[in-house]
């Protein structure tokens, strides 16, 4: 018989499997939980990060009296992902700068951003007018208000930011320069 003061403490083998077999269990049960709120957390951290951008070019717009945009990457006429976008200057009636042109703080205020940098697997799937025809980008005059002068497009826009899931969240932007994330 084995005095009870002999015996050695710690964890014996079974202790530490039954422990693993209690952690996988609970993974199990978890696992697609937590999954899914890093991918609600990534989506709603990119829409945010979009609305913060688009505001900032509203900001831009205010504070130096011209013309600004936020020109989205999924534009047909360029060749950047659908992740990607930039705040730029309009010299003129849709006289932006060239899709190489860097980031000079005057007529490219930032230069090509990826969503896909900070938030991975999130997109601007798109950017649409009232009428469901799709836009560019939003632009802003001197006094906020949003406009576009490079189309005809009826407002509000709508810009759409999607996870690799295909869940969204939406952006909408007023004539009046009012932003709201739904």
């Amino acid at each position: 018989m084995v005095h009870p003061s002999n015996r050695s403490s710690g964890f014996g083998l079974m202790d530490i499997i039954v422990t693993l077999g209690v952690v996988a269990v609970l993974f199990a049960a978890t696992g697609p939980m937590v999954l899914g709120a890093l991918r609600t957390y990534e989506r709603n951290g990119a829409a945010r990060h979009v609305l913060a951008e688009i505001r900032r070019t509203q900001s831009t717009a205010v504070i130096r009296r011209g013309v600004y945009g936020f020109h989205w990457g999924g534009d047909a006429s360029f060749h950047r992902q659908s992740s990607e976008y930039r705040i730029e200057r309009d010299a003129g009636t849709c006289s932006l700068p060239a899709e190489a042109a860097t980031q000079d703080n005057v007529s490219v205020i930032t230069g090509w951003t990826d969503l896909d940098d900070s938030w991975r697997g999130v997109r601007i799937q798109s950017m649409v007018d009232s009428a469901n025809q799709p836009v560019n980008g939003v632009m802003f005059d001197s006094r906020g208000r949003a406009i576009n002068n490079c189309a005809a497009v009826t407002y509000p826009v709508t810009i759409t930011v999607a996870d690799a899931a295909g869940r969204t969240r939406v952006i909408d932007v007023q004539l009046s320069g009012g932003t709201q994330l739904r």
